[in-house]
């Protein structure tokens, strides 16, 4: 099913294809507005809470699985290290979180999420199935300064655009003043801890965690998956071309979830049907 979801994918136009699963989207949270506030779903084996209206969960009605070429991807990537550690940067409600630990019951997971009410249903999940053994959650947003910031929150359906500025993808914003920490503080803090793979999505922010873990990126020199979306940074102080040249500078190189060698002469073109890539260290 994803091969043949794939095929038609390629041949659509992203904008269009993202204007078809908006509509998806839009329909299931609808009927999602008829249910109980607090929702659980069965979701790679565990039961995982939601919020009622949640975009993220509402894609599972089209999708079998979140951000699948991706999850696959990590999961390829993990299951060839004897002790797999990930370190899950925008975590939401867990989804992906939750695909690794099916394939891979014995990888552990740093998980990462600011965003209050997504922050306490993931708590919610891990408590309900018994996880704390192999995730470990961490309520704070990772950034380039350590401290507190301003993030902004959006209503349930918009919950997954929720990040350090507001994009103004989605509805009306309400500011919130979250603790902020950087890669390179976290990981000294927590005993520099080894990690094979680093999965962000954070909504435009991508950069500014990126900044804040320099000494981590030469020490650990983890494969890093990140989202890089045009629209998402309209609203930050850089561009796609200021992330791929920052990773290039740190002695990664950059492709495409299906092998296909990135350049900032090229960036442009693979933007129009990709938002995820994935950084391999030289």
């Amino acid at each position: 099913m994803r091969k043949i979801k794939e095929k038609i994918k390629s041949h659509i136009p992203k904008p269009f294809w993202d204007f078809i699963r908006k509509v998806w989207i839009f329909l299931h949270i609808l009927l999602e507005k008829f249910k109980k506030k607090e929702q659980t779903i069965s979701y790679s084996g565990i039961t995982l809470f939601y919020n009622r209206g949640n975009s993220v969960i509402a894609r599972l009605k089209s999708e079998k699985v979140y951000e699948e070429e991706m999850c696959v991807h990590i999961v390829n990537t993990l299951q060839k290290k004897e002790k797999s550690v990930l370190m899950d940067i925008g975590a939401n409600v867990g989804l992906v979180t939750s695909y690794v630990l099916e394939k891979v019951p014995n990888s552990y997971i740093y998980a990462f999420e600011p965003g209050p009410v997504q922050a306490n249903l993931l708590q919610k999940t891990i408590e309900a199935n018994h996880l704390d053994k192999n995730v470990e959650l961490h309520k704070i947003a990772l950034a380039e300064k350590a401290g507190t910031q301003t993030f902004y929150t959006h209503l349930t359906r918009d919950q997954a655009k929720d990040g350090l500025l507001d994009t103004g993808r989605g509805e009306k914003t309400v500011q919130i003043e979250v603790q902020t920490s950087t890669i390179d503080e976290w990981w000294k803090n927590a005993g520099k801890p080894h990690i094979d793979v680093v999965k962000i999505d954070t909504e435009g922010a991508e950069l500014f965690v990126l900044r804040g873990a320099s000494e981590f990126l030469k020490e650990v020199k983890p494969i890093i998956y990140l989202e890089i979306e045009p629209s998402n940074l309209k609203a930050y102080p850089y561009t796609h071309i200021d992330i791929a040249s920052y990773l290039f500078s740190n002695q990664y190189r950059l492709e495409t979830l299906t092998g296909d060698l990135v350049i900032i002469d090229t960036i442009d073109s693979f933007l129009e049907k990709n938002d995820t890539f994935v950084a391999i260290p030289i």
